[in-house]
């Protein structure tokens, strides 16, 4: 019974650590990155591909410009759960349809959220959580 009773506690324990771990954590294990690298390696990953190019001169001449997109990506670093990160995708998504500006309406500078919701599928994924669901 004693056997037993310790596969359990070190089953519940080792699920209680990996559902625990941030975004930002399992991100970086999954693609061998430096904690110190990862908002600008997500934020590169997720960029329209159209957009890497433009970037750095937009950043030069407004830094500010992609502000909510960092914002995202902080705010999905610590996330725990699919669930969590699909409420700050929702967020996104609402505040690009209602942006008047038309260098993130009409040329789409900025981050893409389904290249970000395609990351995040992937992260949860290898970790045995539940699917994240675009809308």
């Amino acid at each position: 019974m004693g056997v037993v009773l310790n596969q359990a506690l070190t089953i519940l324990s080792a699920w209680s650590i990996c559902s625990c771990m941030t975004f930002q954590k399992r991100f970086c294990e999954r693609f061998n990155t430096p904690i110190t690298q990862f908002e600008k390696r997500l934020f590169r990953a997720c960029l329209y591909p159209h957009a890497l190019t433009l970037a750095g001169l937009i950043r030069a001449i407004n830094p500010g410009f992609f502000d909510e997109d960092l914002e995202v990506i902080q705010q999905i670093a610590s996330a725990t759960s699919s669930a969590e990160v699909e409420s700050e995708l929702r967020h996104f998504r609402y505040f690009n349809r209602m942006s008047d500006h038309w260098l993130r309406t009409k040329l789409r500078i900025r981050l893409s959220g389904k290249r970000l919701a395609r990351v995040v599928h992937q992260v949860f994924d290898e970790a045995g959580t539940r699917e994240l669901t675009s809308s």
